[in-house]
């Protein structure tokens, strides 16, 4: 959107029409357009004023900000829920038909961002995570609070004396995965024969 003219342009222009020049001369004396000095004119013996009116802004973000803890009570109750699925609650509970990115920006105020989790490993080598999924499955979606993931949300302080709590539980045994890396040698070699 362009910048509004100034205020002394504006305010030159309608003198020029208040001492008897026509708004199309005044209009093309000071270089705009006849149907902005008509704007100026109008909007100056309406309100007294000639001042720019506000530009852009969000105007209608109100009427799903007025459900906004039931859409949020949705996805805590349903982490994998879709934008359409929420859309289309609204719209069969409320009547309020809204559209996807409505939705996705009402959660972007609120902090909340989508967050997939691969299920099948990135190459034949091997798997880059453990227990997250078998191979061919699909996407797991989830939507997050922003700030922390599973991977980096904080684990809550422990309120005994006498124990550590690091990033792998309070005993701080890890958890061994299973995965092996790489692929498996080839028959041959396993036999130590050379062919």
């Amino acid at each position: 959107m362009t910048r509004a003219l100034s205020i002394d342009i504006r305010e030159r222009l309608v003198l020029a029409v208040e001492d008897g020049l026509s708004r199309r001369s005044a209009a093309k004396r000071f270089g705009v357009a006849a149907s902005t000095a008509i704007k100026w004119v109008d909007q100056w013996r309406r309100t007294g004023d000639v001042g720019p009116r506000p530009q852009g802004g969000d105007h209608r973000s109100q009427r799903i900000e007025a459900h906004s803890e039931e859409i949020l009570a949705l996805i805590d109750e349903k982490a994998d829920i879709t934008l359409g699925e929420i859309a289309e609650h609204l719209d069969g509970v409320h009547g309020l038909t809204v559209a996807q990115s409505t939705v996705w920006r009402l959660l972007d105020r609120h902090g909340m961002t989508f967050k997939k989790k691969p299920r099948t490993p990135a190459n034949n080598n091997g798997l880059t995570s453990c227990g997250v999924g078998t191979p061919g499955s699909t996407f797991s979606r989830t939507w997050k609070r922003s700030g922390w993931s599973s991977s980096t949300r904080r684990e809550p302080r422990p309120r005994w004396r006498g124990v550590t709590v690091g990033r792998h539980g309070v005993s701080g045994a890890r958890h061994r995965c299973p995965m092996g890396i790489g692929r498996p040698p080839p028959s041959s070699a396993r036999s130590g024969s050379r062919v």
